[in-house]
């Protein structure tokens, strides 16, 4: 997965997770999130779910790899979990 498309679908899962009522909006985010009224069926849900997992999989992966080489992988896994775990309770 290239850089670009990594943050792009890394918004996407968030903001998917976010609609999807289990986890709540980053306060930089949340006016502009008001404003993005979309369904959040179940199986979109699930591809947001395995994109955290592909973005958190080092394989082919340049997103992953830069992350690790500035050394701020374990920080972003971090910051996922809460949109991660929302995922899987929705």
């Amino acid at each position: 997965m290239d850089s670009i498309a990594g943050d792009d679908a890394a918004v996407a899962a968030a903001l998917t997770a976010v609609r999807s009522g289990g986890v709540a909006a980053d306060p930089e985010i949340k006016e502009d999130l008001m404003d993005l009224m979309f369904p959040c069926p179940e199986d979109l849900r699930s591809l947001a779910a395995r994109t955290f997992d592909r973005l958190l999989n080092p394989a082919e992966n340049e997103w992953y790899g830069l992350w690790a080489l500035s050394n701020g992988i374990d920080q972003v896994a971090a910051e996922f979990e809460p949109y991660r775990q929302a995922l899987s309770r929705s």
